[in-house]
């Protein structure tokens, strides 16, 4: 495997490739990780690499896992308790862009997984998002109101 290649790395479909890139520190392992998480649909088989890049030291790599991660709970509807486990601790990642992805991440399992097979921690935290949303849209509603209101009725242009 090229591992300069980024087409190459995107269509890793080989865990024993993903383990001997993490054995010998490749800089992109990341991204055959992404690979491996699209293109074998086997959760069992993904998930130990998604774990080992969801908490590598590097944040690119960290990112990647989490990005996988999504992949892997839309094409097969499941997330396995210890990547969940790992989410909720990359919500609080140092690194924003890690804490992005994983938001992101945490919306795709919300979406894709079936809400019985989901720790509470995540249900609440889907529903808080929603009700802020909804509150969100309330505010911005009063406040056209008030302007509507300040402005007077809608009069129009007098030829």
């Amino acid at each position: 495997m090229d591992w300069d290649s980024t087409a190459e790395l995107i269509g890793c479909d080989d865990p024993a490739q993903v383990d001997a890139g993490f054995e010998r520190g490749e800089r992109r392992v990341g991204v055959a990780v992404i690979g491996l998480a699209l293109s074998v649909l086997d959760p069992d088989l993904v998930a130990p690499r998604l774990h080992r890049a969801m908490t590598d030291a590097d944040a690119e790599t960290r990112r990647c896992g989490v990005l996988a991660m999504g992949h892997m709970a839309r094409l097969n509807g499941v997330v396995d308790g210890r990547s969940l486990d790992l989410l909720r601790a990359l919500l609080s990642d140092p690194d924003p862009d890690v804490r992005g992805q994983a938001s992101d991440a945490a919306g795709d399992v919300w979406i894709f997984v079936r809400r019985s097979r989901l720790p509470l921690w995540l249900r609440r935290r889907e529903r808080l998002a929603d009700t802020g949303a909804k509150l969100d849209l309330l505010r911005w509603w009063v406040l056209e109101r008030g302007r509507e209101d300040r402005k007077g009725p809608h009069r129009p242009a007098s030829s």
